[in-house]
């Protein structure tokens, strides 16, 4: 092979060594959020167990959350929104 060829090589190779850490990330991230809100579903259903009641609290916990958001939002990302 000549020097062009293993000098490209080599950078490719070393790319995707940065993409698998940051694939490798993202999927950590990924399960650790997905564990959280089972966790937190869990919890819900504990405390309501499966009724109306139940699903309404998860209701409002979303909108809740999403109101909260919204507040906290920058003001260019609210502009930009409209």
């Amino acid at each position: 092979m000549d020097t062009f060829t293993l000098q490209l090589q080599a950078e490719f190779e070393k790319r995707l060594e940065a993409d698998l850490g940051t694939v490798f990330n993202t999927l950590v991230a990924l399960f650790a959020v997905v564990s959280y809100w089972r966790g937190i579903w869990a919890l819900l259903d504990n405390l309501f167990g499966d009724s109306v009641a139940g699903d309404l609290a998860c209701v409002l916990m979303g909108l809740v959350s999403r109101v909260r958001d919204f507040i906290n939002m920058p003001v260019s990302c609210a502009c930009a929104m409209t």
